[in-house]
């Protein structure tokens, strides 16, 4: 099994707690990919996700469900886009939210069906690979509550962090 991480290069995720709707984006650097195998790390980026063409991974969140609840760790399911490779995804990330004040750190962990999804297969030969790649995701962020009234501005901001890929 193989390890890896990638690079959040910015993100803003917007929710309006009466609706659940949601809007913004997380945008994770392609380029950033590492799992410690120069060569390993060179084939995927080059042949597989095609950085040059594709420099970043896109989620653009559309619609939340679930409630904040008065103490302690509470799960969220948050619907949207994932954009690889130049081709859009729905998804369903199921999160755990665990905040503190006006903090939070969120965990998901998530399939990407890659080879499905119309990316390159890199077994060779004898030695296989298997087609879908398993997403861990721990970030933090800083909730900004925002009246009512001007519910479009910007309630949530996550901070950098690291998405780890297991393989």
């Amino acid at each position: 099994m193989t390890h890896g991480t990638f690079q959040l290069a910015r993100g803003v995720i917007r929710i309006d707690p009466a609706t659940g709707k949601a809007e913004g984006s997380v945008i994770v650097s392609a380029t950033s990919g590492d799992s410690g195998s120069h060569m390993r790390d060179s084939e995927m980026k080059d042949s597989i996700l095609e950085v040059g063409r594709y420099p970043e991974i896109t989620f653009t969140p559309q619609q939340t469900e679930g409630q904040r609840t008065p103490q302690g760790e509470f799960p969220a399911t948050i619907r949207g886009i994932l954009m690889l490779h130049g081709s859009p995804h729905q998804i369903a990330l199921t999160v755990v939210v665990q905040p503190s004040g006006d903090r939070f750190t969120a965990t998901t962990h998530f399939a990407v069906p890659y080879v499905a999804w119309g990316l390159k297969d890199p077994s060779l030969l004898i030695f296989r690979c298997a087609d879908t790649v398993y997403v861990d995701i721990k970030t933090q962020g800083q909730v900004t509550w925002v009246p009512a009234a001007a519910r479009n501005a910007a309630p949530a901001h996550p901070d950098p962090a690291s998405h780890d890929v297991k393989q």
